[in-house]
């Protein structure tokens, strides 16, 4: 599920991307690409691969039955969990983000995302009595909400990271570009 969502919000980052690329002068498109790409875009990204893989070591079958394993080849779980990585580790780097005025504003947005997620969640296992993610079936109530406000917590550790990891990175790089032109 946050493998299709992931999928999804890529397609339209990407999308977006191109739009300030071809028509920078709008300034709400760059300003939302740049707003997302901390809060959202970068921190469901890893989120996805870090815990899909995570869980993939301990054991396939908590991230997907094995029946599901039989219908997808492998190389296909690797492209999908291991690409988003690869591409917004290279976006933070090849792209100067400008980073979100406010700290607050930033993680309303993030925790407010990674909110609808859990609803989407539980409206599945109250509709239809399943758990999307096979672990949960496994784990009690009480781990399900840690591990639930774990990856919140995460999340947004990793929009921290992504505005942190962008004012050093172009920061830096900004100073050298300004020592060669003098």
């Amino acid at each position: 599920m946050l493998t299709n969502i992931n999928f999804l919000i890529l397609t339209i980052h990407s999308y977006v991307n191109l739009i300030s690329i071809f028509i920078p002068k709008i300034k709400f498109i760059t300003t939302f690409r740049d707003f997302t790409f901390h809060t959202i875009i970068f921190p469901v990204a890893i989120l996805t691969s870090v815990m899909f893989w995570g869980l993939y070591i301990i054991n396939p079958e908590l991230v997907m039955p094995s029946w599901v394993y039989q219908q997808i080849p492998k190389w296909i779980n690797h492209v999908t969990h291991t690409y988003p990585i690869i591409t917004v580790t290279l976006e933070i780097i090849l792209t100067k983000h400008e980073i979100p005025s406010s700290m607050k504003k930033a993680t309303l947005l993030t925790m407010t995302a990674f909110i609808g997620y859990i609803l989407i969640l539980v409206h599945f296992y109250l509709k239809y009595n399943v758990w999307l993610y096979p672990i949960f079936h496994y784990i009690s109530p009480f781990s399900t909400i840690s591990i639930l406000m774990s990856a919140a917590v995460f999340m947004v550790i990793l929009s921290n990271l992504a505005i942190y990891t962008t004012k050093v990175l172009h920061s830096t790089l900004l100073l050298k570009k300004y020592k060669k032109n003098i």
